[in-house]
């Protein structure tokens, strides 16, 4: 082999894998334990120690790792395998604990190549992971149902007015107040009085001309016994109303004015005019106003909420019933948080 013959130049090139004769000046096929500098030349390359060795028989070559200093002297190495088991380590090899809510690890970091797919964060103690193979998705949990229960609600009553109760379309109660003829009829129009003998009629009391009550033509009350399948419960010109089995049923009420005066309240109601001042805590209602549809985003629901130090509700809007309660919390990111540290030991949840 022939001699070749070049100018060396400063060696500060580095390392080539081309043929000699193709190199540029400073260029070299080995650089053990030195450094090029352009400033410098050619130095001793800053040595290395170490410090300890991991327990990583484990781990695969497509673990995720992730190195952050908390500015106090504490450093970790948190590793993140293919399992979705997460590791802490400090530089000095101690192991720390690390703490797993909801099946987080097998749950939501699992995947075959964490190393690609786990993107992480610190931000103070708290590490984010995000699984980007994993999809956000809504919870399958549910907001409560509107129950079945009613509410007859009786705001106003006068003279020679009716008012009938018909559970599926059949008449199960009717009242018809006096023609107020004399002063004493007065009470047998207030909404409390009303509600009372309603509340007699659902149990199969009646008074005066049944025929002439049920065509409003006379004072008194009708009704058919339906006590043995409904549970009926009077409170002030309320009458709480549900269907012992569970059930469900139709429930309508009607009176000679337009039906301005008295209302079942069950599933839906046209407008909060008719709402009353009390009800079971928890009744959930939708105000569906007229000419509204579900698709305009018109109609909203109500709850009622007993006021402190009093039978009286307030009625709040609340969430849609039997929607998804929000984000399924098992497919969101998830994040690492270093809890405390005794004695060298860091615990992280």
């Amino acid at each position: 082999m022939g001699f070749i013959t070049s100018n060396q130049g400063r060696p500060i090139q580095g390392v080539s894998q081309q043929p000699e004769k193709t190199r540029f000046p400073g260029q070299c096929t080995i650089s053990d334990n030195l450094r090029p500098d352009i400033v410098r030349g050619l130095i001793n390359r800053q040595g290395t120690e170490l410090s300890a060795k991991l327990d990583t028989a484990s781990l695969s070559s497509s673990t995720k790792w992730h190195f952050y200093s908390r500015g106090t002297g504490e450093k970790y190495l948190i590793s993140i395998e293919e399992t979705g088991k997460v590791r802490a380590w400090s530089l000095d090899g101690t192991e720390h604990i690390i703490n797993v809510q909801d099946n987080a690890e097998a749950g939501y970091l699992a995947n075959f190549a964490p190393y690609h797919n786990i993107k992480t964060k610190t931000i103070g103690d708290y590490t984010f992971l995000v699984n980007k193979t994993k999809p956000v998705l809504a919870s399958t949990t549910l907001t409560p149902a509107i129950s079945t229960n009613a509410i007859i609600y009786v705001q106003f009553m006068d003279y020679g007015q009716r008012i009938q109760i018909f559970i599926d379309s059949v008449l199960v109660a009717v009242y018809t107040s006096p023609n107020g003829s004399n002063a004493d009829q007065k009470p047998r129009i207030s909404p409390e009085y009303v509600i009372e003998r309603l509340v007699w009629a659902l149990f199969g009391a009646s008074y005066g001309d049944t025929t002439g009550v049920k065509a409003g033509t006379t004072y008194g009350w009708w009704g058919i016994d339906i006590s043995a399948t409904y549970t009926i419960i009077i409170e002030g010109n309320i009458i709480h109303f549900s269907k012992k089995d569970g059930t469900d049923y139709n429930i309508r009420v009607t009176d000679t004015v337009d039906n301005a005066n008295a209302v079942a309240i069950k599933g839906s109601i046209k407008n909060t005019t008719m709402l009353p001042g009390t009800a079971t805590e928890g009744f959930i209602v939708e105000i569906d106003p007229p000419g509204a549809s579900k698709t305009d985003n018109s109609n909203f629901y109500l709850k009622a909420v007993t006021n402190t130090g009093s039978n009286h509700v307030s009625w709040r809007e609340t969430i849609q019933p039997e929607i998804s309660v929000g984000l399924d919390k098992s497919t969101m990111p998830h994040v690492l948080v270093r809890e405390s540290i005794t004695a060298g030991v860091a615990t992280f949840t």
